[in-house]
């Protein structure tokens, strides 16, 4: 008997060592894993505010990674003249700051595909380490874009498109331009439908250069074709080549009477509004800010 309780107090003695030893471990843990949490939270907080130092959103999903740091990225976008064009260069450099890239700057290409084609070729001759472009046209500075294919330099095409992009491009971030039209086109038939009896007199607003608007078009017309049950007469179509001064020009010498003006890009619809300064914008993009509105017409 006497052996038992001698077995039995080993055994407790034991048990509370152990016991003793996973408090000591618990709390080591604890403190180590309440010290990595402050440091993530220090960290976030560091990134975050280095995210809105250099204007980068909030919305905006940043990865926590160097693996750009260093890096040369030649970039070139089609037309800084369009605002959504420029916010959209201005956020690829403020990118290109938050993770390292060395001097990355977003080379305006003019809507113009020479401008392109010499834009890459200097980036090529500057041994960039990836190549962003957002081509004007899907063939215009394909030349070029097939040398840095050659020289081993990946290519990331974004917004426009690139006729080979499928085959020799690392990735195309874009949308159905198309669609765009299309859904446009929806919007406007159940538009008069419901407010101007079904039919419309327009006048068209392109910017011609942009293979990215004209697909628009192609898209908002067949709608148009479609809607047997409207009257869509198009009094005349005008070239704005995204610019709003041009757009204004067109817009102020139109003497016949026309219902509504459609544009393929914000330029043409900025350049009409600043011609005749009571027209009301219909916009359904849901952004807010990006005209003056006359009549506060909205459909979200």
């Amino acid at each position: 008997i006497q052996q038992v309780i001698d077995f039995l107090i080993i055994a407790f003695c034991i048990f509370c060592v152990v016991r003793m030893i996973n408090k000591i471990k618990d709390k080591a843990n604890e403190k180590e894993l309440a010290a990595k949490a402050e440091a993530d939270a220090a960290a976030k907080k560091a990134a975050d505010e280095k995210a809105a130092a250099l204007g980068i959103p909030g919305a905006v999903v940043l990865q926590d990674t160097d693996v750009l740091a260093g890096k040369k990225i030649g970039c070139s976008i089609c037309y800084k003249g369009d605002e959504w064009c420029a916010a959209l260069a201005a956020g690829l450099e403020a990118l290109g700051a938050y993770y390292g890239v060395d001097s990355m700057v977003c080379e305006d290409g003019d809507l113009n595909d020479e401008t392109q084609t010499k834009q890459v070729e200097n980036m090529i001759a500057n041994n960039v380490d990836i190549i962003m472009c957002d081509p004007t046209t899907p063939d215009g500075c394909s030349v070029a874009l097939n040398k840095a294919v050659d020289a081993g330099i990946p290519i990331i095409i974004y917004d426009g498109a690139w006729a080979e992009g499928a085959e020799k491009a690392e990735t195309t971030v874009t949308w159905d331009q198309k669609a765009t039209g299309t859904i446009t086109g929806e919007y406007f038939v159940e538009y008069i439908k419901a407010n101007c009896g079904g039919k419309a007199t327009v006048v068209e607003l392109t910017n011609a250069v942009s293979t990215h608007c004209q697909e628009r078009f192609i898209g908002l017309h067949e709608v148009f074709d479609a809607a047997t049950d409207c009257e869509i007469t198009i009094l005349d179509k005008f070239d704005s080549q995204g610019n709003r001064e041009t757009a204004a020009n067109a817009i102020s010498a139109i003497v016949q009477p026309y219902d509504f003006v459609i544009s393929d890009v914000d330029n043409g619809a900025q350049g009409a509004v600043a011609a005749y300064g009571d027209m009301v914008i219909l916009d359904f993009s849901g952004t807010d800010g990006d005209f003056q509105f006359s009549g506060e017409v909205r459909a979200e």
